[in-house]
């Protein structure tokens, strides 16, 4: 029987229209992001592509079940906030992540209704060292990426081979924590953590020290943005090894003495503690407490988080 194009049209369309609507309400009904809020078929963790997963979970996921947050890069990826509890703390720092980043993933939380008793925010010149205002743009786009895409499809394959264990030692399943942990020692730690602390402190340049003028005006903002925060919202300076503490220590005292500047001018609600003083040295001088030239060991983010959290109970 021959199809009138017309009819053929009409019947394609529809065909398409219903492979479409079956194709959102599969993802929707997965749920993998928590932005619909309608399953639990897989937990809430990121699986690959950490900063478009920690964005998307911030949708909707963060702020519904957590009260606590933690803000940085790298540095502060390893931190476990479970050392923080009573508080339900989400470890949002993003790996290679600046200040632009970071402040779009606070910003969508709190378009989302986020309440957090406390905000802990890693301070190091490599958040300013850059602007990725650009990329947190795009963000938009990811949103609608979880209707349906090409991204979300690979996300899936991720995920997949996650959670089937078929490539533990290159894919774990526990890559990362629900509470957003990144548990990435494996892949920063060296095999002699002074020598190269060493070599790192003789080998850094100044321009790693550079502000980039955008990257600062960010900083600014979000800075005023969380003096609005009704909870306490901590800043800290993250400790440097003591050697590279010492050996660039003119361009560390300056950065602190510009984020305290910024912080401190006339805000109340803020704190800044600065862990790279000699009342520190100590923990900074111990190489068991790092895996490289700057991320904290097991051990040393379990200290690091005991000594913030009797800061933060005293505040309080």
């Amino acid at each position: 029987m021959e199809i009138k194009p017309k009819r053929f049209f009409v019947l394609f369309v529809a065909f398409s229209t219903s492979l479409v609507v079956l194709f959102v309400g599969i993802n929707m009904y997965i749920d993998i992001f928590g932005v619909f809020g309608y399953s639990d078929v897989f937990e809430k963790r990121v699986f690959g592509v950490e900063r478009r997963a920690k964005f998307l979970l911030s949708k909707r996921f963060v702020p519904e079940n957590f009260n606590g947050l933690i803000l940085g890069p790298s540095l502060s990826g390893n931190l476990d906030p479970n050392e923080l509890q009573p508080l339900q703390v989400y470890n949002g720092s993003i790996r290679g992540g600046r200040i632009a980043i970071l402040q779009r993933l606070y910003s969508t939380m709190k378009a989302s209704g986020a309440k957090f008793d406390v905000v802990l925010v890693c301070l190091n010149p490599y958040l300013l060292n850059a602007d990725d205002s650009e990329e947190s743009v795009v963000w938009d786009q990811t949103y609608r990426s979880v209707f349906g895409s090409y991204n979300l499809l690979v996300y899936y394959m991720y995920a997949a081979v996650r959670i089937s264990g078929i490539a533990p030692n290159r894919f774990p399943y526990d890559a990362f924590e629900v509470n957003g942990k990144n548990n990435f020692e494996k892949d920063f730690l060296v095999s002699n953590v002074e020598q190269h602390v060493l070599n790192h402190a003789s080998s850094m340049g100044s321009e790693q020290f550079d502000i980039n003028e955008n990257a600062m005006k960010d900083l600014i903002g979000f800075v005023e943005q969380l003096a609005t925060e009704e909870g306490e919202v901590v800043f800290y300076n993250h400790p440097m090894p003591a050697p590279i503490y010492e050996a660039h220590r003119e361009s560390y005292d300056k950065f602190y003495e510009e984020m305290a500047r910024i912080i401190d001018s006339g805000r109340t609600g803020l704190t800044l503690f600065n862990y790279n003083n000699e009342a520190y040295s100590g923990f900074t001088s111990d190489y068991a407490n790092y895996i490289d030239h700057w991320h904290f060991s097991p051990v040393g983010q379990a200290i690091f988080l005991s000594d913030l959290k009797s800061k933060i109970c005293r505040l309080r």
